[in-house]
């Protein structure tokens, strides 16, 4: 467990795949970062049960100090220990929790687990150029813009540009 000050940061448990199947097939949620496409029970766990074999992947449970509640997940992932790099991928799936800094302070969390237990030496992540909260977010944290593919992504029927930011070890 790494403790924040409101959230911490735990495994995703198999019991709770569930609620991720929730929250990946919800339109207006994925479309802060990736396109929409339905996702069956039998691929949520076929995700779910890659993740926990990958040695390059670390996925946590994003929940509430007070109650434990899951309210999101996040993880590194590509982590490369020979480059020591790797992506940060944040989510927070429950709509009533969104706004309220506990994206900030678990990409915090990441971070510190990124940099003093996986000793790397940059993290990297992909954004929306139009996701301003995001963007505000990880520039709060650090994270520069490195630069940007333009009309990479296709989401609500549209192309967009996806910027890439990232941080280096201090």
């Amino acid at each position: 467990m790494i403790k924040g000050k409101d959230i911490y940061l735990s495994p995703v448990e198999p019991e709770e795949i569930q609620l991720l199947l929730g929250w990946i097939n919800d339109r207006e949620t994925v479309h802060y970062n990736t396109y929409y496409m339905p996702v069956s029970k039998i691929q949520q766990k076929g995700w779910y049960e890659k993740m926990m074999k990958s040695d390059d992947v670390f996925l946590f449970g994003i929940r509430k100090k007070r109650s434990g509640k899951l309210i999101g997940t996040c993880q590194l992932c590509g982590v490369n220990m020979i480059d020591r790099n790797a992506e940060l991928r944040i989510r927070i799936g429950d709509t009533k929790e969104r706004g309220k800094s506990y994206g900030t302070q678990a990409s915090s969390l990441l971070l510190d687990f990124g940099f003093n237990d996986l000793n790397l030496n940059k993290i990297y992540l992909h954004v929306f150029a139009d996701n301003a909260r995001a963007i505000a977010s990880y520039q709060k944290l650090g994270f520069r813009h490195e630069g940007t593919m333009k009309k990479h992504a296709h989401v609500n029927g549209k192309y967009t540009d996806v910027k890439i930011m990232s941080i280096f070890r201090k």
